[in-house]
């Protein structure tokens, strides 16, 4: 078994099939894990950052065993694992078999098939969205309510303090009152 080991879109062009594929690939296989799968797949860094997210690589073999590609004769790929630039996909026409043994180990999905995959996985999305809208819009009413009963109670705080601060008569000025009620002693 070869270590080479190609990207998504590595996988796809080699396959002549679409990047979405190979993931639905990868996505069935991690799901049930075996010994097997844990050497084929494989998660990568981007870069050295272990910050930086992963990437997903394919072994070669399981590209050409999934998808009846020809062997390492046929197939333009370098020594680092990645398939030239000039190198170009090659297509491999569907085959339309009706023995179960050969169906059964091959990928396929019909348009179908995957459209229904696709309503699936937005109809549960959509769910996911209803349940935080939900989770949302009662929290909003909530805090409406919190508002609604802060601004009742300041009410009453207002009310209560212009009660401690009734109006006061004023109060004379003092020099200008005994000078007023002093008779003058000059007379």
């Amino acid at each position: 078994m070869e270590n080479t080991y190609l990207t998504i879109k590595e996988a796809s062009e080699l396959s002549g099939r679409s990047e979405i594929t190979i993931r639905r690939l990868i996505k069935q296989m991690l799901k049930s894990p075996t010994q097997e799968t844990t050497q084929m797949i494989r998660q990568d860094r981007q870069s050295d950052n272990p910050q930086s997210p992963f990437i997903y690589k394919v072994n070669i073999e399981l590209i050409r065993q999934t998808f009846n590609l020809p062997t390492q004769e046929t197939t333009q790929v370098d020594t680092q694992g990645q398939t030239p630039d000039y190198a170009p996909p090659i297509q491999v026409p569907m085959q339309t078999t009706t023995q179960p043994e050969q169906v059964s180990s091959q990928v396929v999905e019909t348009p179908t098939q995957m459209l229904r995959e696709v309503v699936d996985l937005l109809k549960d999305q959509v769910r996911i969205k209803d349940t935080q809208i939900t989770g949302l819009s009662k929290t909003v009413d909530q805090l409406i309510e919190r508002d609604r009963e802060t601004n009742i109670i300041l009410k009453g705080l207002q009310d209560r303090l212009y009660l401690l601060e009734a109006p006061q008569k004023p109060k004379p000025d003092i020099t200008e009152a005994t000078v007023a009620s002093e008779p003058e002693r000059g007379e």
